[in-house]
């Protein structure tokens, strides 16, 4: 089984390199910049793990080289922001279905992928919505809660691409900020035009508004944290996954439901 997960950073991917060895791949190259890929084979599953950048444009401009040969499965992976006050940092979201923000396109993620996580430690949320910008406000966050459970910006650029490929899709993310809480600063000032996060910016933008600077701080160590929660469930999900597709009614041996 060939596997094809997407993250828009490379801090999100990084926890997944203690649980599992992956090799870098030559970096795909798109218009700019390129897209860096890494592999892992265990058994008859293959891994790739893609870093395409934040943001839908960066992601498009990724999925049509990342897609030349499509994978069985694509997976959408990163961190959100929560939008519903049940949804706590950390807590890893898996999507029965992904919308624009606008409203405007809408996909429904694979049945066969969300059984599969039954035996795992997560929640299926009924609905992400795909941003082209960054949400920040408590107020925004909560308004749009009335929708959806989560709000992130690449997923739906990513499984509509690999489901027009035959893929079936899914996505996956950690809370990293909920929605009672606004974001320290504009984060859409952190990221250049081609979805790289641009340290010069986030510098100034720092240097501008000092005091908040603790809250920052705050929320890179839950970020962290929740990354380490998504790359422990992807972790167990695309050991389990081969099997639970082949044998969607059992268990595997040593695994229990949550």
């Amino acid at each position: 089984m060939n596997i094809l997960v997407t993250f828009a950073l490379g801090r999100e991917f990084a926890p997944w390199c203690r649980l599992r060895t992956f090799r870098a791949e030559p970096a795909v190259s798109t218009t700019r910049p390129q897209v860096h890929v890494f592999c892992s084979e265990t058994g008859a599953t293959r891994v790739r793990a893609a870093i395409t950048g934040i943001g839908p444009q960066a992601v498009g401009q990724a999925m049509a080289a990342l897609l030349a040969s499509p994978p069985e499965v694509c997976i959408s992976a990163g961190l959100a922001g929560g939008l519903r006050p049940q949804h706590r940092s950390g807590e890893v979201l898996l999507a029965r279905a992904v919308r624009s923000l606008e409203g405007d396109r809408q996909l429904r993620c694979d049945p066969g992928l969300l059984s599969a996580s039954r035996f795992l430690s997560c929640r299926i949320a009924d609905l992400f919505l795909s941003s082209p910008r960054v949400i920040g406000s408590a107020w925004e966050k909560r308004r749009l809660g009335r929708l959806a459970d989560a709000v992130e910006m690449e997923s739906l650029v990513v499984l509509e691409a690999a489901r027009q490929c035959g893929s079936a899709v899914l996505a996956i993310r950690a809370i990293a900020d909920t929605c009672d809480e606004d974001l320290p600063y504009d984060f859409g000032r952190f990221v250049d035009a081609h979805g790289q996060p641009n340290l010069s910016r986030a510098l100034a933008e720092v240097a501008r508004r000092p005091l908040r600077l603790p809250a920052l701080l705050q929320l890179n160590r839950r970020s962290r944290q929740a990354a380490e929660a998504l790359c422990r469930f992807l972790e167990d999900y695309v050991q389990l996954l081969p099997q639970l597709l082949i044998h969607p009614a059992e268990a595997p041996e040593g695994v229990a439901a949550t």
